[in-house]
């Protein structure tokens, strides 16, 4: 037989929610007591399943992770943490950017981590407390059917919260890649180091959000009249063009529409001549073979993005280009 709760009539829809929100804060009040009396041994170990919306510190998630979390060896009770991961989320929370509301850690019945340990060291890296959702007293067999369904990529998140507005899903994915590998280079050159040299850069949400501002008529325009050959959808190339789109020259031109037209012209190939630098970057991009040229991946980013920022340097300056080769590269574009 089915129990229920039952709650006695209520004039309006205002005295159920205030109701419901006594019964929650009698909940919390009530584990409360039970942490008091030691009936329980810490704050988020719970002889019966139930969830609360709390703060936790810094020094409660190290509690947590000391005492009661271990990812290590045959007793562990989670599985190995993600530096990278846990480095993204601690830079989100430093910037406010964490939200709570919408994230849960879980202990078991016995009052041990079942998931959650990475939010936990994020708040104990950024050093600061956030507010949380925390399940108790789930059986730990549970674990056995916990995060396997299909993660959210990058891009399913921006859709989802409309931070890409109406788009479809392979939309969405090229404009958040559009917008990341563009950081990846920029931030590695401000380095004095070639584009994409590091790929381990922590990039928040916050900071993809704004490049996809920075850049948000090329990526659409890039997104929306994407080629059919795959040798002219290289992401290195597409950002490379992108960030042309957004300069001004030295007199205060915008190069919006030239880099437009020799985004159409590279697609198009057809008005296009030997030793013209759309020519041979065009023949470049749709014959190299990147696993016969001996180059890591992230040196073949660094190549793909040079060759086309040297083609447009050459572009600009009415040039003529006939070879593209491994020392053949530009890495930041040079406006007359």
């Amino acid at each position: 037989m089915n129990k229920q709760i039952r709650i006695k009539k209520a004039e309006s829809t205002e005295a159920l929610i205030r109701e419901l929100d006594h019964a929650q804060n009698r909940v919390v009040n009530i584990h409360s007591e039970l942490v008091n009396r030691g009936v329980v041994e810490h704050e988020f170990h719970s002889p019966v399943m139930n969830t609360i919306f709390t703060e936790i510190t810094p020094a409660i998630a190290s509690k947590m992770l000391k005492h009661y979390n271990s990812n290590t060896g045959v007793d562990a009770t989670n599985r190995s943490m993600s530096k990278a991961a846990m480095e993204k989320i601690s830079k989100d929370m430093k910037q406010g950017e964490f939200y709570g509301n919408v994230s849960t850690a879980y202990f078991d019945d016995e009052g041990m981590l079942m998931d959650g340990q990475t939010r936990l060291q994020a708040i104990l890296n950024s050093k600061t407390p956030q507010h949380m959702h925390v399940t108790m007293g789930v059986p730990r067999k549970g674990m056995i059917k916990m995060d396997i369904g299909r993660k959210r990529s990058n891009a399913d998140r921006f859709r989802l919260s409309g931070k890409f507005g109406r788009v479809t899903n392979s939309q969405a994915m090229w404009y958040e890649k559009l917008a990341r590998y563009s950081l990846y280079a920029n931030i590695n050159i401000a380095n004095g180091k070639r584009p994409y040299h590091s790929t381990t850069i922590v990039i928040t949400d916050t900071e993809i959000e704004e490049e996809l501002n920075r850049l948000s008529e090329p990526i659409q325009y890039i997104t929306d009249n994407r080629s059919k050959k795959k040798g002219l959808t290289q992401l290195p190339l597409l950002c490379a063009i992108a960030n042309w789109w957004v300069e001004y020259d030295s007199d205060g031109d915008s190069q919006a529409e030239d880099a437009k037209q020799f985004y159409d012209d590279l697609l198009a190939g057809d008005k296009l001549s030997q030793g013209d630098p759309l020519y041979t970057l065009r023949e470049k991009m749709l014959t190299i073979d990147w696993t016969r040229i001996n180059v890591s991946q992230k040196e073949g980013y660094a190549l793909c993005w040079g060759w086309t920022i040297h083609a447009i340097n050459k572009h600009t300056n009415a040039e003529v280009l006939t070879r593209l080769a491994k020392n053949t590269v530009s890495y930041k574009i040079k406006l007359p």
